[in-house]
């Protein structure tokens, strides 16, 4: 996996403004729902299975219904612009042992959006391994 970014998204000031006025206003729970789904979109699909959010979910208790995480899983692209992910899809994912999926979480987590950021990256490096987790369920099954 190949992690690569380029430009800045929010170069501008007025950009940078409205970035830190997004931080300051929006609550951890839709800061997680939106960081979540978007790790769903840029790892397995922009269309993810409804049994797959309802796993993720059920596990994370993220939100009240598991369609919650579909909008920030069809705008991924947008939410992570500034970063690109090489050989990252749900085929690799799935080859990944346990050290590989912490690892691929602690970068996430660091490389978050810092408008998106919420708790510690500790707390969001475990949401997207259970997400990976979770996911592989169905898998082993």
């Amino acid at each position: 996996m190949t992690v690569k970014r380029y430009g800045v998204h929010a170069s501008n000031f007025l950009s940078r403004l409205i970035m830190n006025k997004i931080s300051e206003i929006l609550p951890t729970r839709i800061k997680r729902i939106f960081y979540i789904g978007s790790v769903v979109g840029i790892l397995f699909s922009k269309e993810p299975d409804p049994s797959l959010l309802d796993r993720i979910n059920e596990a994370l208790n993220v939100a009240y219904g598991s369609s919650s995480l579909l909008f920030s899983a069809y705008i991924s692209d947008r939410i992570w612009a500034d970063l690109i992910l090489e050989d990252v899809k749900f085929g690799n994912v799935r080859d990944m042992d346990n050290k590989e999926r912490w690892q691929l979480s602690l970068m996430l987590a660091h490389r978050c959006p810092n408008w998106l950021q919420y708790g510690t990256e500790q707390l969001m490096s475990f949401d997207v391994y259970e997400t990976i987790t979770r996911s592989l369920l169905k898998k082993a099954a």
